[in-house]
C-alpha cells in the first residue's frame, strides 16, 4: 500500500476525534440527536481547521444505516464509502472549478431526484465564495425550499464575498483557529502513534508555524520527519522553517539588557552565517518580550517547567517594566520598517541599537528650595483685603530700577486697591505715613489708570526727579465729576494748571501725557455707551474675527472720517473743551438743515492716496483687469508677435493657442512653437481658423506649421516676464521706502514679500 500523508491518514471520522471547535461540535450534535435539521449549514473558517471534515461527519451522521446519529459507526456500508469518498448520495462540488451558471443549474436539476442509497442526499459545496453572481441567483430558491430528503452544506474560507440572501437562508457555524497548545497536543498524539521520536520544543515550533490551521501543522511535521531522517529535532524544524530558538533571541535581550552592543552584534553575524529570517527574528524577541512582562505583572504566568523559565525570570529582574514596554514596542515598529531597511540585517542591526540607544530617563524626586522673600510692611494690608475684588485688567510690568523695592510695591498695592474700590487715586489721601513726600528725591513716577488697565512707572529719564505725570481717570468718573479738588499731597487732576516743578516738565513728559489722553480718549470714542451707574464695569465688545486686509481698509476708512475731529495737543491738559458730549452732538445733527451754497468753491487738487481697500483688491486678485491690460499694452510694443495676436479675428480657444506659442516667419512660410503643456490646444480646426486669420492680418497667404517646443518666447511669457520686472521693482520700492524701514526697526517687522503686488 502507498504512503498515506498524516493530514489523511488521520483525518477525524467522528465528532469525538475533531480537536477543538467544540461550540459548533455541540450544536450539531444535538440537532442530530434530537432530529431538528435545517436544510443548509454555513461553515466558514481559515484552512485546515476542519470544515470539510466535519461536513463529512455530518453526513455520516444523516445516512448511517443504524440511523440518524450524533456518533455514526462508521462500520457499515455507508459509513465505510463516505470515508472513502464514493457515496453516491454525497455530492462533494469544488465551486473554485464551477463557477459558471451553467455547471449549478446542472447541478441543480438532479435535486428533484430521491436519493439513490441513503436517507439524505446532501450537497457539500466547497469554496462557495467563488461562484458567480449568477451562480448564487439560480442557487437561492432552491436553497431557500429544497426537497426534504435534500440538505445543502457550504463551506467557506472567505464568508464576506457572499450574498446576504445566501447568508440568511443558511445557519452559519464559524470555525476559529485552533491554540497552538491544542496542535501540539495533536502532534505528540499523532507521533505517538506513529512511533516517531520527537522533540516537545520542535512540536512547539510547528505549532506556531501552522497559524492555527491543523492541516498545515501535520504537512509541516511529514517535511520534518523527511528532513529528520524518521525523527522530528528542534534543529532540524528551525533550520526548515528558518526560524530561531528562544535562546538566540533570549541572547539578545540580555545582551541589551546588559547595555552590551558587541556581544549583540556577534550573535547577529552568527545568524547569518546561517541564513536566519530576519522577520522571525524580531517576532521571537517581542514574544519574550511579551513573556518578560507578562512575568513582571502576573508572576504565575510563567511555565516552571519550561526551559528557558529561569532566563525569563533573571531577565524581568534586571529590566524595569518600562524599558520592556520600549523595547516591544521597537521591535514591532522594527518589524513595519524592516521592509524599507537596506536589507534584513541592517533593518535588525538598527531594532538593537535603539534599543540600546532609548532608555526610560529615571526621574528623581523634586526636593523644595528655600526662596528669601523680602518682608513686606503693614501698608500691604489694604492691598490684600482687596485681593478678592480684583477686576480684569492687563499684566502688570514693573520697572524695578525707576521703583524701590518696598516703597514702590506698597505705592502700587494701595493703588490698586483704590481702583478696586471705584475710588480714584487723587481723590485719597496718603494712608502711608512712612512713604516720602511729593517733593522727595526718593519719590518715583507714579502708575497711571485707565481704562486699558495699569501704565507702568516711567524711569527719571522722563522729567525730573519728583515729578507725577497727571493720573488718567476712567470715563465714567470723569463724566460725573470732571472738576474735583485737589487734596495737598496729592498730584493735580489734568483739567487744573500744575505749579512748580510740573509747569517746567520736559518735552518727553509732555509726550507721555499726550499719550495716556490719546489712549483714555480713544477707548472712550470706541467703547459702547456707559449705564451712568458708579462702579459698573464697562462691557467689553466682541471685535469679529477678521483679515488683517479688512482690518487695515476698516482703520482707514475710520482715520478719514476723523480728519474733521481737532486731535489734542501734546502736553496740553484735558478740559471739557475737547471732551465729546451731548451738545457737541446736537450741533453735528443741526448743521444738516443750515443753508449750503449753491455755488461750491474750487477745490485744490490733493496728490491721489492709494488706499489700503485698492491693496486688499491688488491682494486678492494676483493680477487685477487693470494690470493685464497693461501688461498686454507693454508687451505689444516689445514684441510684434504679442500685437498682432491682439489683432486675430479668432475665438479664445485659437487666441490661446496663439498666445502659448512663439513666432517665426521666413517667407511665407511660418512656424508656430506651441508649448508641451498646452498640446491640447492644437487641433485642426484651430489649425484652419488661426490659418485663416494669419492671411487676412498679413493680407497675403501663409503656410502655418505648428510644433511642440520650447523655443522662443510666447507672448504670455512676454507678459510674465514684464509683470516679474514690475513686481521687482515695487519689491525694491518698499525696501528703499523711508516710512516701511521705520517701521521694520521701530516694530522688529519684517516685510512679507510675498503679498507684494504691482500697482
Amino acid at each position: 500500500m502507498s504512503y498515506q500523508v498524516l493530514a489523511r491518514k488521520w483525518r477525524p471520522h467522528q465528532f469525538d476525534d475533531v480537536v477543538g471547535q467544540s461550540h459548533v461540535l455541540t450544536a450539531l450534535a444535538n440537532a442530530l440527536a434530537h432530529n431538528r435539521l435545517h436544510h443548509a449549514y454555513l461553515f466558514s473558517g481559515t484552512r485546515g481547521v476542519g470544515k470539510t471534515t466535519i461536513a463529512r461527519i455530518f453526513a455520516k451522521g444523516l445516512n448511517c444505516e443504524q440511523g440518524v446519529t450524533a456518533s455514526p459507526c462508521g462500520q457499515c456500508e455507508t459509513c465505510r464509502e463516505i470515508d472513502e469518498g464514493r457515496f453516491v448520495d454525497l455530492l462533494e462540488i469544488d465551486a473554485a472549478s464551477r463557477t459558471k451558471v451553467e455547471d449549478t443549474r446542472e447541478l441543480l436539476d438532479n435535486v428533484q431526484y430521491k436519493p439513490a442509497r441513503g436517507r439524505y442526499k446532501v450537497y457539500l459545496i466547497d469554496e462557495v465564495h467563488m461562484l458567480s453572481r449568477h451562480s448564487f441567483n439560480a442557487l437561492l430558491k432552491t436553497l431557500e425550499e429544497p426537497p426534504e430528503y435534500v440538505k445543502f452544506i457550504l463551506a467557506t474560507t472567505d464568508p464576506q464575498k457572499l450574498p446576504v440572501t445566501i447568508l440568511s437562508r443558511c445557519l452559519q457555524f464559524h470555525l476559529k483557529h485552533l491554540d497552538n497548545s491544542q496542535i501540539q497536543q495533536q502532534l505528540e498524539k499523532v507521533l505517538g502513534e506513529e512511533q516517531i521520536t520527537f522533540d516537545t520544543r520542535a512540536l512547539s515550533l510547528l505549532a506556531r508555524a501552522a497559524e492555527g490551521s491543523m492541516r498545515d501543522a501535520l504537512s509541516l511535521t511529514d517535511q520534518a520527519i523527511a528532513l529528520g531522517n524518521g525523527q522530528v529535532q528542534a534543529d532540524a524544524v528551525s533550520e526548515m522553517l528558518g526560524t530561531l530558538n528562544t535562546e538566540q533571541a533570549l541572547y539578545l535581550l540580555e545582551a541589551v539588557a546588559g547595555g552590551e552592543a558587541q556581544p549583540a552584534m556577534a550573535c547577529l553575524e552568527e545568524l547569518a552565517s546561517v541564513g536566519v529570517e530576519w522577520d522571525s527574528l524580531l517576532r521571537e524577541m517581542a514574544t519574550q518580550l511579551h513573556r518578560v512582562a507578562m512575568h513582571q505583572a502576573l508572576p504565575a504566568s510563567l511555565d516552571d517547567c519550561a526551559p528557558d523559565a529561569a532566563r525569563i525570570t533573571a531577565l524581568s529582574q534586571a529590566v524595569s517594566p518600562q524599558e520592556v514596554q520600549l523595547c516591544y514596542q521597537i521591535a514591532l515598529q522594527g518589524r513595519q520598517d524592516l521592509a524599507f531597511a537596506p536589507d534584513g540585517r541592517t533593518g535588525l542591526e538598527m531594532v538593537l541599537l535603539r534599543m540600546l540607544a532609548f532608555r526610560p530617563v529615571a526621574v528623581s524626586a523634586v526636593t523644595p528650595q528655600p526662596i528669601s522673600v523680602p518682608a513686606t510692611q503693614p501698608a500691604a494690608a489694604p492691598a490684600q483685603q482687596a485681593s478678592g475684588q480684583q477686576a480684569p485688567r492687563q499684566q502688570v510690568q514693573s520697572q524695578q530700577a525707576a521703583q524701590p523695592s518696598g516703597q514702590g510695591i506698597q505705592r502700587v498695592q494701595a493703588l490698586k486697591a483704590q481702583m478696586n474700590n471705584g475710588q480714584s487715586p487723587a481723590s485719597q489721601p496718603q494712608q502711608n505715613s512712612g512713604m516720602p513726600a511729593q517733593g522727595s528725591p526718593q519719590q518715583q513716577a507714579q502708575p497711571h489708570y485707565d481704562q486699558q488697565g495699569y501704565t507702568p512707572p516711567q524711569p527719571d529719564a522722563y522729567g525730573p526727579a519728583g515729578y507725577e505725570p497727571a493720573p488718567t481717570m476712567p470715563a465714567s468718573n470723569m463724566e460725573q465729576a470732571p472738576q474735583q479738588a485737589p487734596v495737598q499731597g496729592q498730584p493735580q487732576m489734568a483739567g487744573h494748571p500744575a505749579s512748580g516743578p510740573e509747569a517746567q516738565s520736559s518735552s518727553a513728559s509732555g509726550l507721555l501725557a499726550a499719550r495716556n489722553q490719546l489712549r483714555s480718549k480713544a477707548k472712550r470714542d470706541g467703547s459702547a455707551p456707559s449705564s451712568g451707574k458708579k462702579g459698573e464695569p464697562v462691557r467689553a465688545r466682541k471685535v469679529a474675527s477678521s483679515s488683517v486686509l479688512e482690518r487695515i481698509a476698516n482703520k482707514q476708512n475710520g482715520q478719514v472720517k476723523a480728519t474733521g475731529n481737532a486731535m489734542p495737543v501734546p502736553g496740553a491738559p484735558i478740559t471739557a473743551a475737547t471732551q465729546p458730549d451731548a451738545m457737541g452732538q446736537a450741533d453735528n445733527k443741526a448743521a444738516e438743515y443750515q443753508w449750503r451754497p449753491t455755488m461750491l468753491p474750487e477745490q485744490n487738487e490733493t496728490q491721489q492716496v492709494v488706499a489700503p481697500t485698492v491693496l486688499k483688491q491688488a491682494l486678492e486678485h494676483e493680477k487685477t483687469p487693470e494690470m493685464v491690460k497693461v501688461l498686454v499694452k507693454e508687451a505689444a510694443n516689445q514684441d510684434s508677435w504679442s500685437d498682432w495676436v491682439t489683432k486675430l479675428n479668432v475665438g479664445r480657444m485659437v487666441q490661446q493657442l496663439a498666445l502659448n506659442s512663439a513666432f517665426e516667419r521666413e517667407d511665407n512660410q511660418v512656424k508656430l512653437c506651441l508649448r508641451p503643456s498646452q498640446k491640447h490646444l492644437d487641433t485642426p480646426k484651430a489649425r484652419e481658423q488661426l490659418a485663416v486669420a494669419m492671411n487676412e492680418l498679413f493680407a497675403e497667404n501663409v503656410s502655418l506649421e505648428i510644433e511642440l517646443s520650447d523655443k522662443g518666447r510666447s507672448p504670455l511669457e512676454w507678459r510674465e516676464a514684464i509683470y516679474q520686472q514690475k513686481l521687482d521693482q515695487a519689491k525694491q520700492s518698499l525696501m528703499s521706502d523711508p516710512n516701511v524701514n521705520f517701521i521694520c526697526q521701530r516694530f522688529s517687522a519684517v516685510l512679507d514679500e510675498d503679498s507684494v503686488r504691482p500697482l
